[in-house]
């Protein structure tokens, strides 16, 4: 799974997020959003991060899900995409051996324009 040229390895292991006591566990966001963790991603071929033995029983929600402004940083997507259980974007991550739980509310501008004829 990790590739053998990788000269470090990142782990997120045997973590969870979960609802509280006193009340749902809500994660909020723009984009690159999730209930463990935003990013699972490196821009370098040699750092390759893993979640592992995780878990999440948590909401994620988009907070502007009108907004359709464009991230320069990456390829010229919308700001309001991405959106996991675990992690809210993991192009170059791995996940493995995991699980969640919980609601996704996520209305983006981008997700319309997909759906649109």
């Amino acid at each position: 799974m990790i590739p053998s040229g990788a000269t470090q390895r990142i782990f997120v292991t045997k973590c969870f997020a979960a609802i509280d006591v006193d009340g749902p566990a809500v994660v909020n966001g723009l984009g690159a959003t999730g209930g463990l963790v935003e990013a699972n991603n490196s821009d370098r071929k040699q750092r390759i991060p893993a979640i592992r033995y995780s878990w999440a029983n948590v909401s994620v929600n988009s907070i502007h899900p009108s907004h359709n402004g464009i991230n320069p940083d990456d390829n010229g997507n919308p700001y309001s995409i991405k959106y996991g259980g675990l992690g809210g974007c993991n192009e170059t991550g791995i996940t493995y051996d995991c699980f969640t739980l919980g609601m996704y509310m996520v209305e983006t501008a981008w997700a319309a324009w997909q759906a649109a004829p």
